[in-house]
């Protein structure tokens, strides 16, 4: 049991909920690729760097493709005991920048193979050495630094202790490629080669979220609704032709329209997407309808979401038993209480629409007709006649209409004539509504009386005398007076 609980946890994390059946991005590059199959040095020198004593001279050493083969490597010491050599040592190089006339590479040597001929004691002990350096080739010679490794300590004869390792440099003197000179006395080049892999990219995370605009998962015959359809990519790779598709099951094309394809091109990591898409219901639907919406985004290497939005469609009317009675009331509200709408006022034209009837009232279309005069262009209305899909018996809606006047407004009434219009024919009686204006009226400031106060109190000092003087904190009281017949504001 435990070792299913761990494959599940295992496949789990290789495979992500929305992207288990995609697979991994991958992309195409192709780079130049320089390379020579020999390198050849004909003698080399290197020494230790921060050392009194110790160098190394090789001769004849020999490199084909990734393998290093040398003849001989002599570590010159003491007369005494003579010079240690390594016959045949070998190791790897690894190119890691090449170019038409260097390369650049990491070298190694293992000495394994020592002659000991030359020292006076059969007891000395040969060192075990690694070379590993960072290695410049040219055409017809290289450089090299790196840390030569000893392993174990040396006992020489008669006591003598000396060590091989440490940092050096190294010079080398040699040619790259093998053949006649390509031009003069340069030596053959390197060859190119354009190299085609597959490089593996980071992969994305798409994730659907929906909704209508105003929340409402339902839509009235004839009405037109937008569905907001938010894409986001949550990972780290970026999301390449995005293509949005909705479908609908057991619909008729007749009964909702809407664009089932969309593109959304390229989608950035961590980086999000929002479209609108319309939707608009027949105004012949009869019966209710529940719809479910599918959404599913898919990029163009497989990765997916998907989304589902429940969906009611709504007749706009229908038949009923018993006719509704509408009856209709206007109003003006506006600020001053006067009852009038006065210059530079604004104010709303509140219309209530009420079904004394038995039966439900269904498409109520107001049709507001106001009369033209001088006092209309003045005034500044917002009419609304959206379409009213049904009121209930004993229920009641309202229409506002905002209105306001500008300074120039004469006093005078304007007429207006509201038919309220029901869908299946049982319309409201037609109402004749007025209401006044007033012109501006201009306020007349005059100042009526100013008194003092300089007796003792919490803000005042003084004597008492109603006379301002010297050292006195005094308190004056102003008197202002409206005169004339329009308000003062401000």
């Amino acid at each position: 049991m435990k070792k299913l609980i761990l494959l599940l946890l295992i496949f789990a994390f290789l495979f992500p909920y929305n992207n288990a059946y995609a697979q991994q991005k991958y992309k195409i590059v192709e780079k130049e690729k320089w390379y020579s199959d020999w390198w050849v040095d004909i003698v080399s020198m290197g020494g230790y760097i921060g050392r009194e004593s110790g160098y190394r001279i090789d001769l004849l050493f020999i490199r084909y493709k990734y393998f290093n083969l040398g003849i001989v490597s002599g570590f010159p010491t003491d007369a005494t005991y003579g010079s240690l050599n390594y016959w045949v040592p070998f190791g790897l190089y690894y190119p890691f920048y090449t170019r038409e006339r260097y390369t650049i590479g990491i070298n190694s040597y293992c000495y394994l193979f020592p002659d000991l001929a030359n020292f006076e004691s059969q007891e000395a002990e040969a060192p075990k050495l690694v070379d590993l350096t960072f290695r410049l080739d040219r055409n017809l010679f290289s450089i090299s630094a790196g840390y030569r490794f000893q392993f174990g300590k040396l006992k020489w004869w008669h006591s003598c202790e000396d060590r091989f390792d440490g940092f050096f440099l190294e010079a080398s003197v040699g040619f790259m490629g093998l053949g006649p000179p390509a031009k003069g006395v340069e030596f053959a080049k390197n060859k190119k080669t354009i190299v085609t892999r597959k490089v593996t990219l980071p992969n994305p995370s798409l994730i659907i979220k929906s909704n209508f605009f105003d929340y409402k998962n339902s839509i009235i015959s004839g009405e037109e609704k937008d569905l907001q359809v938010t894409v986001e990519n949550k990972g780290k790779g970026l999301a390449e032709d995005v293509k949005l598709k909705l479908s609908m099951k057991g619909l008729l094309t007749s009964d909702l329209s809407f664009k089932r394809t969309h593109n959304l091109w390229d989608i950035q990591p961590y980086s999000k997407k929002i479209i609108d898409i319309p939707f608009k219901a027949n105004k012949n639907i009869e019966k209710t309808k529940h719809l479910i919406i599918s959404i599913e985004c898919i990029e163009k290497d497989g990765f997916k979401a998907s989304d589902k939005v429940k969906l009611t469609l709504i007749p706009y009317m229908a038949k009923e038993k018993f006719p509704p009675i509408l009856a209709v009331n206007a109003t003006l509200k506006e600020p001053s209480g006067n009852m009038l709408l006065d210059a530079l006022e604004k104010g709303e034209i509140e219309i209530t629409i009420k079904n004394n009837g038995r039966g439900n009232a269904w498409g109520l279309e107001p049709q507001i007709d106001i009369e033209e005069s001088n006092i209309t262009k003045h005034l500044d209305f917002e009419i609304d006649t959206s379409p009213i899909r049904k009121v209930e018996p004993g229920g009641s809606t309202k229409i506002i209409i905002p209105v306001s006047a500008d300074r120039d407004v004469p006093s005078g009434k304007v007429m207006m004539h509201i038919l309220i219009k029901e869908g299946n024919g049982f319309d409201a009686p037609l109402l004749n509504f007025s209401f006044g204006t007033q012109k501006f009226l201009e306020p007349k400031l005059i100042i009526t009386d100013v008194g003092i106060d300089d007796s003792e109190s919490e803000n005042t000092y003084g004597d008492g005398d109603n006379i301002i003087e010297n050292m006195e904190t005094i308190e004056v009281t102003t008197i202002i007076q409206n005169q004339g017949q329009g308000k003062a504001k401000d």
